[in-house]
């Protein structure tokens, strides 16, 4: 829908991901809280969404079950995402999307785009 606004952490990515994947377009983007969290402080490395949520939101790790599945096994391109158990890759996809949002409400409102 045209009239609900979309947030997505790393948005750039995310809408090339979206038009190669499903080839269409994502109406009405509204936040990304990554290039919020830059303008907010640009020191290097600290503008990840693990970080970011730990720092601002007090979430701790919840990565560790699906970390070593996503980075590719030496000579390969490939992850092995496909060999985590499903519940566990939703619960991190729903943390990680949990996040996302809280963490752009929260930076709306201290940058002052929106009241308390």
């Amino acid at each position: 829908s045209p009239r609900t606004r979309k947030v997505a952490f790393n948005l750039k990515m995310e809408d090339r991901w979206f038009r190669h994947f499903l080839k269409h377009e994502v109406a009405n983007w509204a936040w990304d809280p990554m290039l919020a969290a830059h303008c907010i402080d640009n020191r290097p490395d600290i503008c990840g969404l693990k970080f970011q949520a730990f720092v601002n939101l007090g979430v701790s790790t919840y990565n560790a079950n699906v970390d070593p599945y996503l980075k590719s096994p030496k000579g390969s391109h490939y992850n092995r995402i496909e060999e985590i158990e499903l519940g566990t890759l939703l619960l991190y996809g729903g943390t990680d999307t949990y996040c996302t949002q809280w963490l752009a409400e929260f930076q709306r409102q201290l940058m002052g785009y929106e009241e308390n």
